[in-house]
């Protein structure tokens, strides 16, 4: 009688250890750790877009009334104009020297917007002319990080409305 060797063979296995599957979850995490804020951010840039956008309408009947004047109007029902809103922003009012509030309180804007421990997050236009006649517009923020700001919008703004 002849014995027969048995070759007997682990069957390769399929599939991901715990481990691997443990590691995959911990990148996976880390990943959206350091996403989720920088994608709330760009939300955010997004909507205080908005509220640039909105005032140009504003800004047109300031510099039409400026033109015809000489002075910059203080109020909105000097330049006959409606202050427009969006989903996000809209244009709280026309403040000394021309200067267009905008404001973030509407229902849309995000909660980091309408800051609700007070102290209004904004931006402002103020007008200022060159000495030519023609205008030039500042815009600067109030209460509102640099970060979510247009990169065109980095005036100083403070005490000039």
């Amino acid at each position: 009688m002849k014995k027969t060797k048995l070759n007997i063979r682990r069957a390769a296995t399929k599939g991901f250890t715990l481990i691997e599957l443990m590691i995959t979850v911990a990148i996976v995490g880390i990943l959206a750790f350091v996403a989720l804020p920088a994608y709330q951010d760009y939300n955010i840039r997004g909507q205080v877009s908005e509220g640039l956008v909105l005032a140009e309408g504003v800004k047109v009947a300031i510099a039409e009334y400026y033109a015809q004047h000489g002075t910059f109007p203080t109020t909105a029902p000097q330049v006959a104009v409606d202050m427009p809103a969006g989903n996000y922003a809209k244009v709280q009012s026309i403040q000394g020297q021309g200067a267009v509030v905008i404001i973030y309180t509407q229902s849309g804007a995000s909660s980091k917007l309408k800051n609700p421990l007070g102290g209004t997050k904004g931006i402002v236009f103020v007008p200022q002319d060159d000495g030519n006649g023609n205008l030039k517009w500042l815009c600067g923020g109030m209460n509102m990080p640099a970060k979510w700001m247009p990169s065109s919008c980095q005036d100083n703004v403070a005490g000039l409305y």
